[in-house]
């Protein structure tokens, strides 16, 4: 004869959430789940932390995230989170802001993955603050950019005047040329 076992209402709640964490029968266990990992003697699956992911059953531990991608918490594809416009993510990135482009820099395309992969102002433009995705705007006349509050400086080198466009022109200092 079997032996029968009386449940309370909670516990059969706790044991559904739990067998669809655990498997069917979580007084013996049963394979880790996506996202989730368990090392040895775990006795509940651990999420994936930020940084790292895991798309496979019965793991053991989560895979750092590639460089180009960031990886949230309990990520079980990278895929889906490339780097965004004006950041760059290395490896184990955990959110999508976590490396923006320094301030005279900017990154107009996805999936950056060094600050090397962040381009310099471009010459007469400024990049004011950190984490664009494009310039913040030209300089005026007469200035170049550079490294201060508002991104450009006076120019000494400005005299020319160009009278084809009626424009005057924004010289480039030959110390950003070397």
């Amino acid at each position: 004869m079997k032996s029968r076992k009386v449940v309370l209402l909670d516990e059969v709640r706790n044991f559904n959430n739990a067998s669809c964490l655990i498997g069917d029968e979580p007084d013996i266990g049963g394979p880790c789940p996506v996202s989730r990992y368990c090392p040895e003697g775990t006795s509940f699956p651990l999420g994936c932390p930020s940084g790292t992911y895991n798309n496979l059953t019965g793991q053991w531990n989560c895979t750092e995230c590639p460089a180009g991608f960031y990886c949230n918490e309990n990520t079980t594809s990278y895929e889906t989170f490339p780097c965004p416009t004006g950041y760059y993510c290395p490896n184990g990135t955990r959110h999508a802001n976590e490396y923006p482009c320094p301030k005279g820099t900017y990154r107009d395309t996805m999936m950056g993955q060094s600050v090397s992969d962040c381009l310099p102002c471009t010459a007469g433009s400024y990049c004011g603050t950190q984490g664009l995705s494009a310039v913040s705007g030209q300089c005026s006349a007469g200035k170049t950019d550079d490294d201060d509050d508002k991104g450009c400086v006076e120019d000494d080198n400005y005299d020319n005047y160009d009278s084809n466009s009626q424009h005057y022109i924004a010289l480039i200092s030959l110390k950003n040329e070397t």
